[in-house]
């Protein structure tokens, strides 16, 4: 796991990463979907819980937002 660690209860814990770029995002939820799937019928509510703590995307949005004040708007550059 690149973008969890492992708790001694055997759920997965995320890392808050502060700045995360949209294939960073896209990566950590793909690992969260595997993390899910994996996980015990049992334990799914808590680890389910346990990784909405922290959204990927809002640090996605929030690295976006402040590359566009630093650069412009990053959506005209690229037309």
């Amino acid at each position: 796991m690149r973008f969890h660690t492992h708790r001694a209860d055997g759920l997965y814990a995320p890392i808050a990463f502060f700045f995360v770029t949209a294939s960073m995002c896209e990566a950590i939820l793909a690992e969260r979907k595997a993390i899910l799937a994996a996980t015990p019928v049992a334990a799914r509510e808590r680890q389910a819980k346990l990784l909405d703590r922290y959204d990927p995307a809002l640090s996605a949005d929030a690295f976006r937002d402040i590359l566009n004040l630093c650069h412009g708007d990053m959506q005209h550059d690229q037309a």
